[in-house]
């Protein structure tokens, strides 16, 4: 909820003045939320997503720093989704816990990526088909 917030008064003796702008702050901003999910859990959601033939038709990495990475492998039939850290055609690096809210659909792909929660190097095409997939 936003609360108004008027400019401080001046120290001169004149009245407020109204035709200022007013701001309104945002109070309840909360924390980033810590993953319930363990990445094997996760990689589990990929690959049921993901399925048999994705349609990617290329490698992508998701790389989650600490926690590790998860790869799927588009161009292999079957598709298979590891803990692999080799080179892909497309990386995404983000949190687990931003990852585990894509997989969940309560953070859209590219609000992720315009509010800086995950980057991608690499073919940014291949990060566009897997939002169809994921």
């Amino acid at each position: 909820m936003a609360q108004k917030i008027n400019p401080a008064p001046h120290k001169n003796t004149q009245p407020f003045d109204s035709a200022l702008p007013l701001t309104y702050v945002n109070v309840n901003r909360s924390a980033p939320k810590e993953s319930r999910m363990s990445i094997d859990t996760v990689r589990q959601a990929i690959i049921e997503k993901v399925g048999i033939n994705s349609g990617l038709d290329a490698t992508l990495k998701f790389d989650l720093g600490a926690d590790g990475a998860i790869y799927i492998d588009g161009k292999a039939t079957p598709n298979t989704v590891t803990a692999s850290t080799a080179p892909a055609d497309c990386t995404i690096a983000l949190s687990l816990a931003n990852l585990e809210a894509l997989i969940a659909g309560t953070l859209q792909p590219t609000t992720a990526f315009m509010a800086g929660k995950l980057q991608v190097h690499g073919d940014l095409s291949i990060a566009m088909r897997l939002s169809r997939v994921i």
